[in-house]
Parts: C-alpha cells; structure tokens; sequence
C-alpha cells in the first residue's frame, strides 16, 4: 500500500476542489477567518502552524506518487458513480427552527451526487478496507456564498461518509499522525492514542460487509452551523443521510467481492431497475451544552438516544428527500465531467457554514491541494449550472 493511499486512507473527509492557475504553495486561500464562540469554536494552540504541518506532508506525498496530467483527487479519488438526482424539502413538516437556508423553502433542487472509496488510488480493489463517501451538489441554491471568490455561485455542498464521528480530535494530532504516515510508523502512532485506533476500526467495520452504495448511512461527521452568524437562535449541527426505506435497501443488489469494482457493479444494476432514495438529515446540537455536543472535538459522538448515563439526546430529523432516478451513469463522458467537479464543504450559504477546527483545516487543505491538482491536469474551475454535463457549463 502506498504512502499516498495510506495517507488518503484518514484524510475521510477530504474532496477536490478546483482552483485558480498558482502554485499552491504561494496561494492564499481567501476565507472567513471569523470564528463563533457562542457556537462553541475556539482555535486550538498554534492551529495555523498544525494546518501547515498537514498540507506540507499531504503535497509531499501527492507529487511523490502521481505526475502530471494524471493527478488524481488526494481522497475519494476512486468514484462509484456519478448521478444525477433531486434535492426536495418540505418545510410544512418541519420545526420552525429547522426552516433555514436551503431547509427554508418548500423546493426541488436539481443535484449531483458522487459516490467513492475513500482511497487515493482510483484503480483500488473495493474489497480493501474503505470508508465510502457520497458527496452532494445542490443546484439553483439562491443567497451569497461563504468563499468570496465564488460568493455568486448557485451551489451547496453536503460532503459525508461512512462514520458518525472523526477518529482524530484535534489538528495537531491529525499532523502528527499524517507525518507517522509518511514514516510508516502509523500504526505505532495509533498505539499511543488507544481512542482513536477504536474508533477508525469500528467506522472501518461498520462500512465493511456492504456491497452497495445504496446500503449505506453516511455522516458529516464534523458540525456546521445552522443559521447565519447575526440569528441568536443559530445553532450547531450534523447531517445524515440514510435509505427511505432501510428494510428495503437489505435487499438491493449485492456485489461480487470477486469483482475488484463490486460497489460500481451493484449501483448500476440497483439504478437499471429502479430509483433509489435516501433521506437527508439534520441533527440538532446544543451550545449551553459543550461536554455533550461539543464544535471543536469530532471524535465525540453526538448522542441520538438515551443512554444508562445520559437522558440527553437528539434524534436526526428528515428535512430533505434525495431522489436518485433510474438512468445509466456508467460512462467515460459521465466519470470524465464528475472527475472534474468541485466538492467542498465551504461551498455554502452562511446559514450552513461549516464549524470546527477540522473544518478550518479542510478548508486550507482542499484549496491547495485542488490549486495543484487542477493546474497539473489543465483543469478550470466551473461549478455546474444543469444536470446535462454538456450544458452544464455555459
């Protein structure tokens, strides 16, 4: 297993973006520095110095392993499919205290959705121990956006994977462990932070046994805000997104583990017979209570039912419907426009502007690390207007 893939093996929540034609390492990304103590945020003990420390050792091993014009995504670079599908809420039925941002209007938003492997290696064999990921572009999403460079834009970005928390609590510890990496000493690092072991092991075996895209429950895992900075009833949450009908997806078409792309194999089987459709979700945080559901520690697990220790919890609440249609999706001109789409938290309104450090990691991270891959490849910078690749990009 190379550096690379190892190395993409625990950057879980990473995605490529495209940027402008700079070297990456000279680049300033242009983002909101503000940060929300009310929500809970505080930057953690020389965090900028950590940041660095992870994008320094990710390059390094990124231009190590792949040559231009054959640079792949640092993360999720293998793809099982890329779909078209349907974003729909219906705020009749929510809590007026969900009834924010793109949750505000009752609204079908047309939308892509990328399903991966976690790995760096796009040729990976599926039967390898992986975290799976679905990333969500929803179109046509009106409002100003938080990356001032791309503020006009009419995109909103949902990115998750396989497991409810981050195995990695803080950012030195994530740099600390990526430079472990780089020495293949990762495991002997892991040993000195016994949590953390438990938890990667346990997401990694909760993913392990499904065969199909469509099967799985995928997480943010990290916390964004739900509501702009100038409401006082804002507050901290994470996203879910799981089948319409769990018991059904039991059923679904299975792959081969023989098949080294078994997850492309069943989703494409699953999407010639019929539509798939998962719901999305908002589980709500509570900033008077820190220890519970705290901003800055992704590690700790947000409680969703009561506990023998704790009668606080908060359930997930369905705000949108994704609808994915019967359609064939398994085509070099659908992966060659999917490969080039841009996934990034940070393309979002204020109202679900993402929160923690690990998200002010992700955002310096992604933006040098897409700078470099999408100049090595000649790739621009677009975000899709439609859901034809070949109107797409008027």
């Amino acid at each position: 297993m190379s550096k690379i893939y190892r190395l993409a093996f625990l950057t879980l929540l990473s995605a490529c973006a495209s940027a402008p034609q700079r070297d990456p390492s000279s680049l300033p990304v242009q983002a909101p520095s503000l940060i929300d103590p009310y929500l809970g945020e505080a930057h953690e003990l020389n965090e900028e110095e950590a940041i660095q420390d992870v994008i320094k050792e990710a390059m390094i091993a990124l231009r190590r392993d792949f040559r231009p014009p054959n640079v792949p995504r640092d993360a999720h670079a293998k793809s099982h499919g890329c779909l078209q599908a349907s974003f729909t809420v219906n705020n009749k039925t929510l809590p007026k205290q969900l009834r924010v941002g793109v949750f505000k209007e009752n609204k079908t938003y047309p939308t892509w959705i990328r399903f991966s492997n976690n790995t760096s290696d796009p040729m990976s064999n599926d039967k390898d121990l992986d975290l799976r990921g679905i990333a969500i572009k929803v179109l046509d999403v009106p409002g100003k956006k938080i990356i001032p460079a791309e503020e006009q834009e009419l995109t909103q970005d949902f990115l998750m994977f396989a497991s409810p928390i981050f195995f990695v609590k803080d950012i030195k510890d994530y740099a600390e462990f990526i430079r472990a990496l780089g020495n293949d000493a990762a495991f002997r690092d892991l040993l000195t932070r016994p949590r953390s072991l438990v938890q990667l092991a346990t997401a990694q075996l909760r993913a392990r046994g499904k065969k199909n895209p469509l099967q799985l429950n995928y997480f943010s895992a990290v916390p964004s805000t739900l509501g702009n900075l100038s409401n006082p009833a804002r507050r901290p949450v994470k996203y879910s997104v799981k089948a319409c009908d769990p018991a059904a997806a039991k059923f679904l078409p299975q792959g081969d583990s023989r098949d080294p792309n078994f997850m492309r194999t069943a989703l494409v089987q699953s999407l010639n017979e019929k539509s798939a459709c998962f719901q999305f979700q908002v589980q709500l945080g509570d900033p008077k209570k820190p220890n519970i559901y705290p901003v800055e520690d992704p590690s700790v697990l947000w409680p969703e039912k009561p506990s023998l220790t704790s009668s606080t919890y908060s359930p997930y609440t369905t705000v949108a419907i994704l609808r994915i249609p019967q359609q064939d999706f398994d085509t070099k001109e659908r992966d060659q426009f999917c490969e080039h789409l841009t996934f990034t938290p940070w393309h979002s309104l204020p109202e679900h502007r993402p929160l923690g450090r690990t998200n002010r990691m992700r955002l310096k991270l992604y933006e040098t690390i897409s700078s470099y891959r999408h100049r090595a490849n000649g790739v621009a910078k677009r975000e899709p207007k439609t859901l034809d690749p070949k109107t797409a990009y008027p």
